[in-house]
């Protein structure tokens, strides 16, 4: 795979329109429309990657800086920041999980310096995310998801790892840890959960970008009821360290109570009653319900607690998580601050036995109500 993009790379550059003079890497330079971009390897500019990958390199070719450097002149805003890891207030310190979400996405991202157009001016520090993806902020009634749109996307696996026994979801949540529903880690048809698997697509893939590791120890949430289905979440400590870069790294933890009335599910589980489970990660759009409307779905059959328990679903069309979906992560996407990220907002925990009915949700562990337990754990040695 590797091999082939490379020579894709050395035949589109014949296509590229060249500029009257070499530029070096990481100066401004000036498209053929007269818009202002910054010299880059072609590797590293996501706009013209989609035009080659579009197969429309003939019909809109880019502009070369250096034809031996194999740079083009990427049409990137200048100059622009990424936000600093400090505080921004006195009286609000930088909780430890809002940190450490800041710190991996530094791996999504490229620092150049940029050359002015100007003699004597001064050098412009720029970021450029390196996203692999393009998210459009749908599982039952989802659709497909980008390749590496969900790099914090994780199946459970169960006995000897085998193919059939990659049941419920999880999200990676920092190098060495995964969170995931509390009655996902001990299931009775398999036993304690014992394997991880990252970086894949589809649920056989086992490829050179998927990684499995092993689970060297489970937390449970102490006061989980397999009754009422209260704090519905758990830890899973990996055997060894993740390496964070911009196909796997952690989803960020929720440092308030978000309102947001629309979220993202993922997973790979049953696409709908009766259903088999997807062998594709699904991706699901889903709408809030407020605790009224939530309890009036369940009737008197458990009781929805509005602290640690979030409702999402569809109210006029037949989008839910279900069955295989469990311990997987109801997301947020982040702002420009923190590029490239979601934000986990809830944990898949039960719904309807006929999941995906109209005006019937799913219900979610609110993952703010436990942030302290799971700070207290996953970053325990760290300030």
């Amino acid at each position: 795979m590797i091999a082939s993009c490379l020579k894709i790379i050395i035949i589109t550059i014949i296509y590229c329109e060249t500029v009257t003079a070499d530029l070096i890497l990481g100066q401004r330079c000036r498209q053929k429309d007269n818009t202002l971009g910054i010299c880059l390897k072609i590797n590293d500019c996501k706009p013209v990657m989609d035009i080659i990958r579009s197969g429309q390199i003939r019909s809109n070719p880019p502009t070369v800086c250096s034809q031996t450097a194999r740079t083009v002149c990427c049409p990137v805003a200048v100059p622009t920041t990424i936000t600093s890891t400090s505080s921004t207030t006195t009286n609000h310190p930088m909780r430890i999980s809002e940190k450490k979400c800041r710190e991996y996405a530094r791996a999504t991202v490229q620092k150049i310096f940029v050359q002015s157009l100007l003699i004597g001016e001064q050098q412009n520090e720029v970021i450029i995310d390196k996203c692999k993806h393009k998210s459009v902020p749908l599982i039952v009634g989802g659709t497909e998801a980008d390749l590496y749109e969900f790099p914090h996307q994780a199946l459970l696996g169960y006995n000897d790892g085998d193919p059939g026994e990659w049941g419920c979801g999880g999200s990676l949540i920092s190098p060495k840890f995964v969170l995931t529903a509390a009655h996902c880690l001990y299931p009775r048809s398999y036993g304690a959960v014992k394997f991880v698997k990252l970086g894949m697509h589809s649920r056989a893939q086992n490829d050179d970008k998927v990684f499995i590791y092993g689970v060297q120890e489970i937390f449970q949430h102490p006061t989980y009821s397999t009754k009422t289905f209260n704090d519905d979440i758990g830890l899973l400590r990996l055997n060894a360290t993740v390496t964070i870069n911009e196909l796997i790294f952690p989803i960020c933890m929720p440092t308030m109570l978000h309102e947001n009335y629309n979220a993202i599910a993922s997973g790979f589980g049953r696409t709908g009653y009766g259903e088999s489970s997807s062998e594709i990660l699904l991706k699901v759009g889903l709408e809030k319900f407020e605790y009224e409307e939530c309890q009036e779905a369940f009737g008197k059959s458990i009781r929805v607690r509005n602290d640690t328990m979030l409702c999402y679903g569809h109210h006029s069309e037949n989008k839910d998580s279900c069955s295989g979906d469990s311990g997987g992560p109801l997301q947020i996407r982040n702002d420009k601050k923190v590029p490239c990220t979601y934000t986990q907002i809830g944990v898949v925990s039960f719904g309807l036995k006929m999941c995906g009915t109209i005006g019937k949700p799913g219900v979610y562990a609110n993952v703010f109500h436990y942030l302290d337990w799971i700070e207290n754990i996953v970053w325990q040695d760290e300030e």
